[in-house]
């Protein structure tokens, strides 16, 4: 009798069985992967916007640019005007019609109404919140900590430095 190589129908089938399960397996943790990094692209992004917003008003300290925004009585700006003076690289974030951004002694202290990527951003000086569509289920907080004072003239500026972001559980 000849003797034909090959596999039969039942290995096939249980190659296939196999290969089905660890693709079952293996999707979630890929989705996983891929949905904690765009949280995380997101907050890098929010923070580099707390920092151009930082810059930009330092910036308007030592030029005194005469058509630059003044801030209202509790040091608060309009977000939505302030935007257009930010220097950023990359895609701006939505901002919210009543989105505000108040600064004490150059550092922001209180940020609302930002959205990056389908994640909204509020800021209370200590702690940056994300959140996804407006849900607080999906809700992460991240410690902003480490300034350095800066003694500017006869002003004291207080500077972001060396900033270590520190997720709370």
């Amino acid at each position: 009798m000849d003797k034909k190589k090959g596999f039969t129908l039942v290995e096939l089938l249980a190659v296939i069985v196999i290969l089905a399960l660890i693709a079952l397996i293996a999707t979630p943790i890929i989705l996983n992967v891929i949905n904690d990094a765009k949280k995380e692209a997101a907050k890098d992004s929010a923070y580099g916007y707390i920092e151009a917003i930082e810059n930009a008003i330092i910036m308007n300290d030592f030029e005194e640019d005469d058509n630059f925004l003044s801030p209202d009585a509790s040091g608060c700006y309009e977000l939505k005007e302030l935007d257009q003076k930010l220097n950023i690289k990359g895609t701006k974030p939505k901002i919210d019609d009543n989105a505000k951004v108040c600064l004490k002694d150059g550092t922001v202290t209180n940020l609302t109404g930002v959205e990056i990527d389908g994640f909204t951003f509020t800021y209370d000086g200590k702690e940056l919140t994300q959140t996804k569509n407006g849900t607080t289920e999906d809700v992460k907080k991240y410690n902003l900590n480490d300034t350095l004072m800066v003694e500017i003239g006869s002003t004291k500026k207080s500077i972001l430095y060396g900033v270590h972001l520190k997720i709370s559980p």
